[in-house]
């Protein structure tokens, strides 16, 4: 129960705060929000070993933090994505090329993380093991740092009506998300997989193998 409790309040705020993640990165600048985000990031993962060093790392604090975390990770992710044209341009190579590396990328980094996140936890402990994440977070941080691209913010930013406001900015966001029938389509298709898979993810086999006692199975 409590894993299925914690699966979905850390799931509350990519809800709550990716709506607006559109209209931030555009007024912020897209490298900006990619950078504070991570570094936030960085920060609320270590808390967990901070908050397990000087006193006890209850549930209560292991969801506080998940959440605080959680506010976080969207904005970063969105950021780095929507920076892919700007790394485009700034290195002479299709949009395509550059979106299909980092897909590539990902995906590799996806299949292998929760791999070495076992082997951590196994060697180190799962505390321990967090302080790996924070690193690469920061790591991540510092390397959209040094990318010499355009920051868009005063591009994307100049394209707004002077009188728009932050609310109006989103709104206008989900009209014209809304005119794109293809884009709008493949939106709700997004969001019915992740609907599906993601309670998998985060409930279903952490729950299981808490039950066989495995957590590195679970890697």
């Amino acid at each position: 129960m409590p894993l299925v409790l914690l699966g979905a309040l850390v799931m509350l705020p990519g809800i709550v705060v990716s709506p607006f993640l559109g209209t931030m990165i555009d007024r912020i600048g897209r490298r900006k929000v990619s950078i504070y985000a991570d570094v936030l990031s960085a920060i609320s993962v270590l808390l967990f070993v901070l908050v397990d060093r000087v006193g006890e790392l209850t549930f209560v604090w292991v969801v506080l933090i998940a959440v605080l975390g959680a506010v976080f990770d969207p904005a970063g992710f969105t950021a780095r994505k929507s920076l892919i044209p700007n790394v485009a341009a700034a290195s002479s190579i299709s949009l395509e090329t550059a979106n299909g590396r980092h897909e590539g990328f990902f995906a590799v980094g996806w299949a292998i993380g929760p791999a070495i996140g076992a082997t951590l936890i196994k060697f180190v402990g799962p505390v321990n093991a967090l302080l790996a994440t924070s690193l690469l977070f920061f790591i991540a941080s510092v390397s959209v740092m040094l990318m010499r691209v355009v920051d868009a913010a005063s591009e994307t930013h100049g394209q707004d009506s002077p009188s728009e406001n932050f609310w109006q900015a989103t709104i206008a966001g989900f009209r014209a998300l809304h005119a794109d029938r293809a884009l709008f389509s493949l939106t709700i298709i997004f969001m019915f997989t992740s609907a599906v898979y993601m309670p998998i993810e985060m409930v279903i086999l952490p729950v299981h193998f808490e039950r066989l006692d495995n957590a590195g199975g679970l890697g």
